[in-house]
């Protein structure tokens, strides 16, 4: 509790209540994996630099997401950002998974396909569980962090089939 002192019961569960804001807002952070954290009107060259390894092209489908998420007012409009990155990484799941299987020979295509339905039923029931769990928690900043979740699970599989896509001359 701030200071030490004793709190009301009203005013403990006041700082309770921001304390979960606080944690809600990290745990949203932490889940999308902002990278940038400079305030608005400093440099980027204020910030801490990327490691080598970590230096790759982003994805568009994520820059747009960040700049969403910066431009929101609201819980609302962070969710609302969130979601349409999702819709997004559903739509390149769609596009990876077919551009993979037209250049498979049959066999591995067979072997994917057979992966691709084991992680559809995979996917399902990491919403369910992410949805119990998450969902059950107070706080619209929790919707967030329920929706990241969600399209967290798509992205890295979207990434998946695409390291999987052979390249081509």
């Amino acid at each position: 509790m701030p200071g030490g002192e004793r709190l009301t019961c009203g005013a403990r569960k006041e700082w309770q209540k921001k304390m979960r804001w606080i944690l809600a807002g990290i745990a949203v952070l932490l889940v999308l994996g902002i990278g940038s954290l400079a305030g608005p009107g400093q440099p980027a060259q204020a910030q801490r630099p990327r490691p080598k390894y970590a230096r790759e092209k982003r994805d568009p489908i994520d820059v747009e997401m960040d700049q969403r998420l910066l431009k929101a007012q609201s819980t609302l409009e962070s969710v609302q950002a969130i979601e349409h990155a999702q819709q997004r990484w559903d739509a390149e799941l769609n596009r990876a998974y077919n551009r993979l299987m037209r250049v498979l020979p049959p066999d591995q295509s067979h072997a994917v396909r057979i992966a691709q339905r084991a992680w559809l039923k995979y996917r399902d029931a990491e919403f369910d569980a992410g949805d119990s769990i998450i969902g059950s928690r107070e706080g619209s900043a929790y919707n967030s962090v329920q929706v990241g979740h969600r399209m967290k699970v798509v992205r890295d599989r979207v990434l998946l089939l695409r390291g999987l896509i052979p390249d081509t001359p």
